[in-house]
């Protein structure tokens, strides 16, 4: 199996498992029968979307796990808001987003995202859930250097997370001094 291969086996089995174990389990079922969540892609399976996310995306695996980082965030500032089977596709796809904005060289325009999610919601919706999701973390998306490497440490513990362990890049560095507010995470390739 080639290294890269490997590294998206390790990153999709771990974020899988993250996003899989902050759903609530007993999903209410007045919920899934509302309209607004009439089409989600529950039927996906969380590993396939994913990898479909992180390939046809082309974001970094530093990306996607910040990506976990951003529902973390949101977990933790809102204990209320419940992530489940029914929605956690849709706070993925969004989160994914938002990182690839904010961390990434290359990145796509809303309604490259549509496509990006199988077109399983509409631009309107994509531009709602992003204005939603950016209030909900106070429009700060990124994170330190210790929290990211916490963050992956757990995440290998926990879920099996695996991939690129090599950081890192800091936007702001200068003269030796790292600009903590401002974070871009690059992992060196083979």
């Amino acid at each position: 199996m080639s290294a890269q291969k490997e590294d998206l086996t390790g990153l999709v089995v771990g974020v899988a498992g993250y996003l899989q174990s902050i759903c609530k389990k007993a999903v209410d079922k007045r919920c899934a029968e509302q309209e607004e969540f009439k089409h989600e892609p529950t039927n996906i399976d969380l590993r396939k979307w994913v990898e479909r996310i992180y390939s046809v995306s082309r974001m970094s695996w530093s990306g996607i796990v910040q990506a976990c980082m951003l529902l973390e965030k949101i977990r933790k500032r809102f204990p209320a808001l419940e992530f489940s089977e029914v929605n956690i596709r849709r706070l993925f796809l969004i989160a994914a987003m938002i990182t690839s904005k904010v961390s990434e060289d290359v990145t796509y325009r809303n309604r490259d995202w549509v496509i990006i999610g199988e077109e399983k919601f509409s631009l309107q919706e994509v531009n709602e859930m992003e204005r939603e999701m950016l209030f909900l973390v106070d429009y700060s998306c990124n994170f330190s250097r210790e929290q990211f490497e916490h963050f992956v440490r757990a995440m290998e513990r926990r879920y099996g997370l695996a991939g690129p362990c090599a950081p890192v890049i800091f936007a702001g560095q200068r003269d030796g001094v790292e600009d903590q507010r401002t974070l871009f995470i690059e992992f060196y390739g083979d």
